[in-house]
């Protein structure tokens, strides 16, 4: 199962055609806590592929709908841990 996770409904909705065998969308809601929540569900099924997806628009003004942004790592906010991201 790959999962899809994002932050409002606005954007789970959006994604809504994405739904099928195989592929499951969470909602999180916003915040790292929030995150960490909704992390620690998925976790529990064990997913094959785990997307964090949702709109960027306020990240640099010429996004535009249906450009990805993929990051190249993540970082812990807290501890400021870096985690490359799978290629």
């Amino acid at each position: 199962m790959i999962a899809v996770v994002c932050a409002v409904p606005a954007e789970r909705r959006a994604l809504a055609d994405l739904i099928g065998p195989g592929v499951e969308i969470h909602l999180s809601g916003m915040g790292a806590a929030a995150a960490e929540r909704a992390g620690g569900r998925i976790a529990s099924t064990r997913p094959r592929a785990l997307l964090a997806a949702g709109f960027c628009g306020a990240l640099a003004p010429d996004l535009r709908t249906g450009d990805l942004v993929a990051a190249d790592e993540v970082v812990e906010e807290a501890t400021g841990d870096r985690f490359a991201a799978d290629p």
